[in-house]
């Protein structure tokens, strides 16, 4: 639960299904006075006012296929979830994030092969962003980020 407007959010942002990136790990000031309303309508003129949070460059996608902490991911080719902007605002009753990727988010990808000996098509798939949040500032509390490759690890999302 946000305790003020002007509370610090920690934001991590992973990509599922086969790849990640983490764009920021970092502190973000919401403020009363930064408000804005989004109309969700498929038209993004109402974020051109807004600052964008982070950018991050093309062509730096990796894997998720990783299960444990000291797992070294792979670079990766796909334009769907390679990341190259970020905003997040609010109004008084929701947060709103706009994040604009050198692909499509959330376009099907087809498989060229047969199943794998784990009984899934490799490469196929709807691959989609994840918002993490840590509303209180707390690593003891929450749960870690890691499952799905998100890189680095990173403590205390609810």
């Amino acid at each position: 639960m946000m305790k003020s407007l002007t509370h610090s959010i920690h934001f991590a942002f992973a990509i599922g299904f086969g790849l990640s990136l983490l764009v920021a790990t970092g502190q973000s000031e919401a403020k009363a006075n930064e408000r804005h309303t989004i109309v969700i309508d498929g038209k993004f003129d109402d974020w051109k006012e807004i600052k964008t949070g982070v950018t991050d460059p093309a062509d730096d996608v990796i894997d998720t296929d990783g299960r444990e902490a000291d797992h070294k991911p792979e670079p990766r080719d796909h334009e769907d979830v390679d990341i190259l902007e970020f905003k997040v605002t609010h109004d008084a009753d929701n947060l709103y994030c706009y994040i604009r990727t050198k692909g499509v988010i959330g376009r099907t990808q087809k498989g060229k092969e047969a199943k794998n000996e784990k009984g899934y098509i490799p490469d196929a798939g709807r691959y989609y962003i994840t918002v993490a949040i840590d509303v209180d500032n707390d690593d003891e509390t929450g749960y870690w980020l890691h499952e799905g490759g998100t890189l680095p690890t990173s403590p205390g999302y609810d």
